[in-house]
C-alpha cells in the first residue's frame, strides 16, 4: 500500500461524516451539570484549528499536532511556539506526539518521524513512509508503526516487523504499551499483542467484526484503563468500540452510534469516553449513555487526553478543555 493511500485513508477517517445517536439513548448534558469549558483556537495562538493529536509533557508543556501546519507548543499560560517544516519537521501533517524517557519529544508525521530537543528539531530517517505512532516498551527500545510494518529500534540493532497473514495487517495505525510492557498493535485488518515475556512474539490476535463487503474493520485506537482492561476502537465495523477478552472482543452497543468511526478512547469522571469522527464524544458509565456534541468546536474529534483533573478534547475546530463539577 502506498504512502499516499495510507494518508488518504486516515484523512478519510478524520473527515468522515458519522451517524448521530438515537434520541432515546442520549442524555444531552445541560448547564445544570455545572460543567466548565475552556476553548483554545487559532485566535488564541494555535497554528491551526484542526488538531489531530495532543500531549502534556513532564515539564507541563502542552503539544498540539495539526493536520497541515505542524505543531503548536503552549506553556499553559500565554506562550505559543510553532514547529513546522520551516523549523525542520519532515512534514506538517502530524499523526502523534509522544515524550521519550529522556524527555525529548518524538513526532510521527506523514513523512517519517522527527525528534524535538528543546527548541531544536532533529532530522530523522524514513521520510518515504508515514509514521503513525511511537512507543517505548523497554529501555533502549523504540517501536514506530508505519504503512509497511513496525520499525523496532534497539541497542541490539534495528528491524522491521511485517505480517503476511492477511492483506493489510502490516499497515499499522496505533501502538500501546500495556501495564505488563506488552505491545499492542492495530492495523487495517486486526489487533494483536506482542508478549514481552516471549521476546515480543505475537500471542493474541483479533480480527474485528467487518461490515458486509469488508474483510475486517480498521482498528484505529487501543486503550488500557485503570483496571488493566484493553479497549479498542475501529472504523468500518458494525460496532466500533469494544473490550478485548480472551474469548474475543466484547462490543459496546451504542445503537445508531455503532456506525461511528472511533478515533480515541480514555476514562474520565468514572466514565469511558469514546471520541468519534462526526458525532462528538460518547460517554458511558456502563448503564447509560451521554453525548458531547453541540458543546464542542467541531463534532469531528481526533484525540482525548485526561490530565488527572480535566479532559482535553482535540477537534477539527480547536481544543476544548472540560472539568467536571
Amino acid at each position: 500500500m502506498s504512502r499516499f493511500l495510507l494518508v488518504f485513508s486516515i484523512i478519510s477517517l478524520f473527515a468522515s461524516s458519522c451517524l448521530p445517536l438515537d434520541d432515546d439513548v442520549v442524555e444531552e448534558l445541560k448547564g445544570s451539570d455545572q460543567k466548565e469549558w475552556i476553548f483554545i483556537t487559532r485566535k488564541d495562538g494555535l497554528a491551526e484549528d484542526t488538531v489531530t493529536t495532543m500531549l502534556k509533557d513532564s515539564k507541563g508543556y502542552y503539544w498540539f499536532g495539526h493536520l497541515s501546519r505542524g505543531i503548536t507548543r503552549w506553556d499553559g499560560i500565554n506562550e505559543y511556539i510553532k514547529f513546522s517544516a520551516e523549523q525542520g519537521l519532515s512534514s506538517n501533517y502530524i499523526f502523534r506526539i509522544v515524550e521519550a524517557p529522556d524527555g525529548r519529544i518524538w513526532v510521527a508525521t506523514s513523512k517519517g518521524y522527527n525528534i524535538i530537543d528543546g527548541s531544536t528539531v532533529v532530522a530523522s530517517e524514513y521520510y518515504n513512509y508515514a509514521i503513525t505512532d511511537i512507543v517505548f516498551p523497554a529501555p533502549g527500545k523504540v517501536w514506530l508503526s508505519s504503512q509497511v510494518g513496525i520499525y523496532v529500534f534497539s541497542d541490539a540493532g534495528d528491524s522491521l516487523i511485517t505480517d503476511s497473514d492477511c492483506q493489510f495487517c502490516s499497515v499499522t495505525l496505533k501502538l500501546l504499551v500495556d501495564s505488563e510492557n506488552n505491545v499492542w498493535a492495530s492495523s487495517f485488518q486486526d489487533i494483536r499483542r506482542y508478549n514481552a515475556a516471549t521476546e515480543y512474539s505475537v500471542d493474541k490476535r483479533y480480527y474485528i467484526n467487518p461490515r458486509d463487503g469488508f474483510q475486517a474493520a480498521q482498528v484505529t485506537e487501543i486503550f488500557e484503563d485503570e483496571n488493566n482492561n484493553i479497549y479498542g476502537g475501529s472504523f468500518f465495523g458494525e460496532f466500533n468500540t469494544f473490550l478485548l477478552k480472551d474469548s474475543g472482543p466484547q462490543f459496546l452497543d451504542f445503537n445508531a452510534g455503532s456506525a461511528i468511526a472511533v478515533s480515541a478512547i480514555t476514562t474520565y469522571n468514572n466514565q469511558l469516553w469514546a471520541a468519534t469522527l462526526g458525532a462528538g464524544v460518547i460517554k458511558t458509565n456502563g448503564t447509560s449513555l451521554s453525548l458531547f456534541a453541540s458543546e464542542l468546536p467541531s463534532p469531528i474529534v481526533s484525540d482525548l487526553m485526561n490530565d488527572g483533573q480535566s479532559i482535553w478534547i482535540a477537534t477539527f475546530g480547536g481544543v476544548a478543555k472540560y472539568t467536571a463539577k
